[in-house]
C-alpha cells in the first residue's frame, strides 16, 4: 500500500505508523502519552513562504509536526 501511495508510512519516536490520510495534513505529538492526531493547517498560507525559497526545487510533499500536551496530558498534570 505505502509502494502504490495509498497510505504513507511516518516514524514517530523511532516507531513506524502508517497514515492513509493523503490529503495535506500536520501532526499533533503529545509529549506526555505519546498520542498522535491529525490536524489541518492553512497549507496554502503555510507553504507560501516556503515555496519563494525554494531555490528552483519542486515541493511535492511536506512534513509538520507539533509537539506538546494534549488535552488528557495537560488535565492530569503529565510532563514529558
Amino acid at each position: 500500500l505505502v509502494a502504490d501511495g495509498e497510505i504513507r508510512e511516518r516514524s514517530f519516536e523511532g516507531v513506524s505508523r502508517f497514515d492513509p490520510n493523503r490529503d495535506p495534513h500536520g501532526h499533533l505529538i503529545c509529549t506526555g502519552c505519546g498520542a498522535i492526531a491529525d490536524f489541518a493547517p492553512d497549507v496554502e498560507h503555510l507553504l507560501a513562504p516556503v515555496h519563494e525559497r525554494l531555490q528552483g526545487w519542486s515541493a511535492e510533499e511536506f512534513d509538520l509536526e507539533v509537539r506538546g500536551l494534549c488535552p488528557s496530558c495537560l488535565r492530569e498534570g503529565s510532563h514529558a
